[in-house]
């Protein structure tokens, strides 16, 4: 349809969704959301399934959030906004009437502000939204401070056994001092936060073979005395079932194995997408 009120040709279907979350079209600062959302707005289905029953939670959340957007784009020129492509803007439009966490909210608004941008929207990959939505309040405080902490990453720590007839063999999972370096909602679940962040893409381990990296992190002592004891443990019940099969059982020797957290090329390439600055 023709220009509304300076926010470009929006559909009747963009419209209704401005109008859910901006009563007053007359603002001029909705001409560079209607820019940037120009397309996004045809193929969202927000109005088709709340228009009408819209829960006043989720009224407030999506104009919560997309009023967190139009201030990021106040910043910029208007000849810097493109059109965001719908595979970018719909699912973020979506998950923004339910996200009340901040450090979430921020990383989808960036995101959406990137694909927004001509410049930097080749780091809006719509990959980065399935990250988001697959890690909780917590793991986006984990990414919050990784990306902020480039010099101080989470170190781990993990035994294995040594045998003349196997060679290296793990005994024990990694644990790592992440519940340390950040405020955690579930400070116990720092390891389930780590792998899920490795399965992600996100960060890898890197094993580190001198000891002077990692000892400023007195505060792993008790938990890797816990560990040693389960590495014995497991070392002596192995022991016992390879004597049992009538398999040679001597010369173990236990060690302890230190590593940190690498961000991957992928992980570095999320966190432009989901920043502003430094891109």
């Amino acid at each position: 349809m023709n220009d509304f009120l300076g926010l470009g040709k929006l559909s009747q279907n963009g419209l209704e969704v401005i109008k859910l979350v901006y009563p007053d079209l007359a603002q001029p600062a909705l001409r560079k959301v209607g820019q940037a959302l120009e397309t996004t707005l045809d193929f969202t289905m927000i109005p088709v399934k709340y228009l009408g029953m819209f829960s006043q939670k989720a009224d407030i959340q999506l104009k919560r959030n997309l009023n967190k957007y139009q201030e990021k784009l106040e910043t910029l020129d208007m000849d810097s906004i493109g059109s965001v492509p719908p595979e970018i803007g719909v699912p973020i439009l979506e998950e923004l009437t339910r996200i009340t966490n901040e450090e979430l909210t921020e990383m989808y608004t960036n995101l959406l502000v990137n694909a927004s941008t001509v410049e930097k929207s080749r780091h809006a990959h719509p990959s980065f939204i399935n990250v988001l939505k697959n890690i909780s309040s917590d793991e986006a405080r984990i990414i919050d401070y990784i990306m902020h902490n480039e010099k101080k990453l989470p170190i781990y720590v993990r035994y294995e056994r040594e045998s003349s007839a196997y060679g290296p063999v793990p005994v024990t999972d990694n644990i790592n001092n992440i519940n340390t370096l950040v405020s955690l909602d579930f400070p116990d679940n720092n390891d389930f936060y780590i792998k899920n962040l490795v399965s992600l893409g996100i960060v890898e381990a890197k094993d580190l073979y001198y000891r002077f990296q990692v000892e400023q992190y007195k505060v792993f002592e008790e938990s890797i005395n816990r560990l040693k004891e389960q590495a014995n443990e497991t070392m002596n019940k192995m022991i016992e079932l390879e004597q049992a099969n009538g398999e040679f059982a001597s010369s173990y020797k236990l060690r302890k194995l230190w590593g940190h957290f690498k961000v991957t090329d992928y992980g570095k390439e999320f966190f432009k997408g989901i920043t502003l600055e430094n891109n």
